[in-house]
């Protein structure tokens, strides 16, 4: 057997499988990790020494979920020993005394075998991050394209494995517990990994793809811009599909963190830690009107008439009037709709302007009915943005999707 400078025995080191105890080497006494310190301890009745160097866990999947108390056998001491994920028993070193335990040694003794995560079934991984998002059973199997039954029973299964709760019903939201908020911040990156790893691994050919690209569009971008894209989507990928999901700047962050869209395109804000972002045009406002009187609106002209507004929450100002506050004038807003699609038609025969941005009013006035012309104050442009998930930063469908956005989406002449 080897021994250190000091004549004790050293421990073989024994790469476990699981199931099984580590055993090192025969012999009695147990040498446990105290989770609540995060140090080694030995069997208080052995003559071994007492490290007290911290180790944390290298591996994510490592993370200690558990305690439970067995007996030193030769003694009958009680000793608290962790469970490592996912293993159903406690991972034991048991040592021939006297011996000496190095400390640099324990990680290496107590890092999860590769092997133990053929355990793990990793949709139930996707279920629980599913739920840390939704908060609902019900909104992650309609999510996951799953039964609640489905959803329940994985629920069930990850308490198990990690023995903790995980959720806790407070009204009709379910809140996640300390212990999953834990493993939602170790688990999500890594699962952004393999995703991405998965990804780069696959080869994208838009001519035989049959992927689903789920993306996110304000209305003025999906009634004026969508057309011309899905056209060459339709020629380059007749396989595909598209899912559009309608986004602002208040719903493209969530949207993005949950993996519920891929891409959007919007004015933006805020974005998550790990998103993208890209300008794809910088737009200016121009006033729609059916009318038919020469020339354009003056300024009290433009305060006197009557205006829509398109709002997708149902609001009755916008950017427009945060100008007019700034020169003291106020207009007046008698029609509020959610969509583009049908504003001229709302417009034709009546004396109601709109301001709408200059993509959308070529569309509109295309069609004939109404005209454009520019506004008669001074606005700043805004920047339409596309924003993804940093996770599929690399993914060679989203690039290509991303690719054909720039393409029809963007104004290289305003950038």
């Amino acid at each position: 057997m080897k021994t250190d400078r000091a004549g004790h025995l050293e421990p073989r080191l024994v790469n476990l499988d699981a199931t099984n105890f580590i055993r090192a080497l025969p012999g009695t006494l147990s040498v446990a990790i105290d989770s609540r310190h995060a140090c080694h301890r030995l069997c208080p009745v052995s003559c071994m020494s007492q490290p007290e160097s911290v180790w944390k866990p290298r591996c994510a999947m490592a993370a200690i979920v558990r305690m439970s108390t067995r007996h030193c056998k030769p003694c009958g001491h009680s000793v608290a020993l962790p469970l490592i994920f996912p293993a159903p028993d406690p991972h034991l070193l048991v040592l021939s005394h006297p011996a000496h335990v190095p400390t640099d040694k324990w990680p290496e003794i107590f890092r999860m075998n590769r092997n133990d995560l053929r355990r793990v079934d990793l949709n139930l991984l996707i279920v629980f991050e599913t739920l840390m998002h939704e908060r609902s059973v019900t909104r992650a199997a309609e999510k996951l394209f799953l039964g609640q039954p489905a959803i329940s029973a994985a629920l069930s299964r990850l308490r198990g494995l990690f023995d903790d709760p995980l959720f806790v019903r407070t009204g009709r939201s379910m809140e996640p517990t300390a212990r999953a908020t834990e493993i939602f911040g170790l688990l999500s990156p890594a699962l952004d990994s393999i995703s991405t790893a998965v990804s780069r691994a696959s080869e994208f050919d838009p001519a035989t793809s049959t992927s689903v690209f789920r993306i996110g569009l304000s209305d003025d971008v999906e009634f004026a811009l969508l057309p011309t894209l899905l056209k060459r989507l339709r020629s380059e990928a007749p396989g595909i599909v598209l899912v559009v999901r309608r986004v602002n700047y208040i719903l493209m962050p969530p949207l993005l963190a949950s993996g519920e869209i891929s891409v959007g395109v919007s004015y933006t804000q805020d974005l998550p830690a790990n998103a993208k972002r890209k300008v794809l045009r910088r737009s200016k406002p121009q006033l729609l009107r059916a009318d038919s009187i020469p020339g354009p609106l003056s300024l009290d002209d433009f305060c006197a008439r009557p205006h829509a507004l398109v709002s997708f929450a149902g609001d009755l100002s916008g950017f427009i009037d945060e100008h007019l506050e700034k020169i003291d004038r106020k207009r007046h807003v008698v029609l509020a709709v959610p969509q583009f699609n049908g504003l001229a038609t709302l417009l034709t025969g009546t004396d109601i302007i709109a301001t709408v941005p200059d993509y959308a009013a070529q569309v509109l006035t295309a069609a004939g009915g109404v005209r454009s012309e520019d506004l008669p104050i001074e606005t700043r442009t805004f920047e339409l943005h596309m924003a993804w998930r940093g996770a599929q930063d690399n993914d060679p469908g989203e690039r290509w999707l991303r690719s054909r956005i720039q393409m029809f989406f963007g104004d290289p002449d305003s950038l």
